[in-house]
């Protein structure tokens, strides 16, 4: 339920700073600094949690307590339809994705989607049908072999050899 009392920012950048700023007011910066730097506002892109606690030189389960109580107080606050659709869209190719998300995920609302990857289809197609040739590798013959053929390389000097036991040397 959002029942809190709205910010007056546009930008979910913008709102997310706010929230931090209200929630652990003017006397925490050191907390305010690291939550930026955790959604990935604080001019770098958003770190893994270790990372992000080695650079405020706290510990990680201190960085995980400090999102749950920003994120208590995000799911509370009422945003707009604008906001809404701006942190809700599908992520873009130069954006930080996971920033994205964890500012969605603070603010309440579903995760962004990640990021269409241009050509990736194509490479799967072209994998496929190098994978479905009959001998994709110089030399090889197609797998799996056919009866006749592997019961061939199985007589081969290459595979078993049977063991002579008449001759045995005193």
């Amino acid at each position: 339920m959002r029942d809190g009392v709205p910010l007056p920012a546009t930008t979910a950048d913008a709102v997310l700073s706010q929230l931090a700023h209200r929630v652990f007011g003017p006397v925490r910066r050191d907390r305010v600094q690291s939550m930026l730097d955790y959604h990935g506002l604080a001019g770098h892109p958003a770190a893994p949690i270790p990372r992000v606690a080695a650079r405020h030189c706290v510990h990680p389960a201190t960085i995980g307590n400090w999102v749950g109580v920003l994120r208590a107080a995000g799911s509370r606050l009422p945003l707009s339809e604008d906001l809404i659709a701006q942190i809700s869209r599908r992520s873009t190719d130069g954006e930080d994705h996971r920033g994205r998300t964890r500012i969605a995920t603070t603010l309440g609302l579903p995760p962004p989607g990640p990021p269409v990857r241009r050509g990736a289809a194509h490479r799967c197609r072209r994998r496929m049908v190098v994978a479905d040739r009959p001998s994709f590798a110089a030399g090889r013959a197609a797998w799996p072999p056919t009866a006749p053929v592997a019961a061939a390389e199985r007589t081969s000097d290459q595979g078993i050899r049977s063991r002579d036991t008449s001759q045995t040397e005193p």
